[in-house]
């Protein structure tokens, strides 16, 4: 069976959706689902922390090397995640998790000969195509900065300029706007935000389109106004 869990750029134990969706027998697209409307949920509680629990980065598809969403998972995200998910089957691996998060915890909490880049550093030394090697890395952290999603605090800030701009918006409304409710403006300016950065959710917006997307919003001006 495939590693449960890794460690991610801030050198935390995580898992993620793809793990998941593969060890449960679930569709990919059902558990990011599922992961937004947990974090839906511990928003509307004001669980701040929780959302935390789950962060929203990108993969590259072995089959056509596009990019596409997936989620890392911490501990406690998994453990919210996982209630979901029952039988015996699931329940042994929910185990299995458990297990592996706790072992690399333990593993980390362990001090080590070298760090972890001076490891990296000397297997490089040791090779005779470091320069190539460097430079794979240094590509694929340029194409993961490039295609990495906003954060939460990213994704409030946008949200909260579309409700202010939906407010000015509704008030200079005329009487051939196509919008007759202020509902259907804020999902009319949502529509228009997703078009124009090819997305499905605010949340799956690129880090790079940040500042774009919010100069966007603060201007928006419905089609059909």
């Amino acid at each position: 069976m495939t590693n449960l869990v890794f460690l991610n750029n801030n050198n935390e134990v995580v898992t993620d959706s793809l793990l998941v969706a593969e060890v449960f027998g679930k569709e990919h697209r059902n558990v990011m689902q599922s992961i937004r409307k947990l974090q839906e949920e511990l928003e509307s509680i004001g669980d701040y922390k929780g959302v935390l629990n789950f962060q929203h980065t990108v993969y590259k598809h072995e089959q056509n090397d596009q990019m596409y969403p997936k989620c890392n998972i911490t501990k406690d995200g998994f453990a919210l995640l996982a209630m979901g998910f029952t039988g015996k089957k699931a329940l042994e691996f929910k185990m299995k998790y458990i297990k592996e998060f706790n072992r690399m915890e333990e593993y980390i909490k362990t001090p080590q000969q070298l760090k972890p880049i001076d490891q990296i550093k000397l297997l490089l030394a040791n090779s005779v195509d470091t320069e190539e090697r460097l430079s794979t890395v240094e590509g694929n952290v340029e194409t993961l900065q490039n295609t990495m999603t906003i954060d939460y605090r990213e994704q409030s800030v946008l949200n909260q300029a579309k409700k202010r701009r939906v407010e000015i918006m509704w008030k200079e409304r005329g009487e051939l706007s196509k919008y007759d409710t202020k509902q259907k403006m804020h999902s009319g300016a949502w529509k228009d935000v997703y078009i124009r950065f090819g997305v499905a959710s605010y949340r799956d917006i690129a880090k790079v389109d940040f500042d774009n997307a919010l100069n966007f919003i603060n201007s928006w001006i419905p089609l059909s106004f």
